[in-house]
């Protein structure tokens, strides 16, 4: 959205937008390219650990490790009782890495807070050009909308917890 459809986005619609749209567009656009040679910490996750890991990080992550670690891969012939941690382990490495910092539940949470900013941004960001769009060329079924709001709570993300192993909901009639 933001690379190919910039120029038609900046031109045709951003001047209609709100200003908090606008402002999340803008910061949005500074985020994710900051500048010549650089990368934001989500693009640097992205395209280096995520789905495409460099040798370089790899090999530095490896590095990093003690030299007697246990890396935690057991195999096992079912492969429900296999576990391939090395992997996670070296992207925990990578990550602190990327972020700069010496910890990997710090650099996770690092993630997690550029996530949510930006997860905000373009959801501020969406919604305002989808209102532009549609004052634009749904005019008519805009004004026929009730005028009403619904507001609802929604819990911190600091406050949610997913259990590591949960109860499977058991079919009705079976027990």
């Amino acid at each position: 959205m933001l690379s190919g459809f910039s120029k038609k986005l900046k031109a045709d619609y951003e001047p209609h937008m709100s200003e908090d749209g606008r402002v999340a567009l803008r910061n949005l656009r500074a985020y994710f390219n900051p500048g010549k040679g650089k990368q934001s910490f989500l693009s640097d996750v992205r395209n280096n650990v995520a789905f495409h890991s460099l040798r370089e990080i790899v090999a530095s992550a490896y590095e990093a490790l003690p030299p007697m670690d246990d890396l935690g891969d057991y195999l096992h012939r079912c492969i429900g009782n296999t576990l391939y941690y090395t992997t996670e382990i070296l992207q925990y490495e990578a990550l602190k890495q990327l972020a700069g910092v010496g910890d990997g539940a710090e650099a996770l949470r690092l993630m997690q807070i550029d996530a949510h900013a930006q997860t905000n941004n373009f959801n501020t960001a969406i919604y305002s050009f989808v209102v532009a769009f549609c004052e634009r060329y749904l005019k008519d079924a805009l004004a026929a909308l009730p005028d009403e709001t619904e507001t609802f709570e929604v819990r911190s993300f600091d406050d949610m917890r997913l259990s590591f192993f949960s109860e499977l909901p058991t079919p009705q009639g079976a027990s």
